[in-house]
């Protein structure tokens, strides 16, 4: 759910942003799911449903590509690019103060 406001986010600051998803559907909030799909109408933001990050890519100066695999085919394709950021869905690791500090969601 937060990587969608980290593509968001970044579409404002990049030139394009490509949203890599394993799936067809989001789990996000349904007003995120209709920014996300304002700004690809919008051409800021490039969604590869279906497809996972096989690899990133890159030479002495740095990132320059990631490989994507399909889900469905395991088809790999190559996307030139100048950086990469990863945002994955994640459970806080914060049980050790359960009890102890007042917490909302795990944080």
């Amino acid at each position: 759910r937060r990587v969608h406001g980290e593509a968001l986010y970044l579409s404002n600051i990049a030139s394009k942003v490509v949203l890599v998803h394993r799936r067809d559907k989001f789990k996000a909030e349904a007003i995120l799911i209709d920014k996300l799909h304002e700004k690809v109408a919008a051409g800021k933001i490039e969604l590869k449903l279906h497809q996972t990050l096989d690899e990133v890519l890159g030479d002495a100066s740095g990132v320059n590509g990631v490989r994507l695999r399909s889900t469905q085919t395991g088809a790999t394709e190559d996307i030139a690019l100048q950086g990469c950021f990863i945002a994955i869905g994640h459970q806080p690791n914060t049980d050790i103060f359960a009890g102890q500090l007042d917490m909302k969601d795990g944080y």
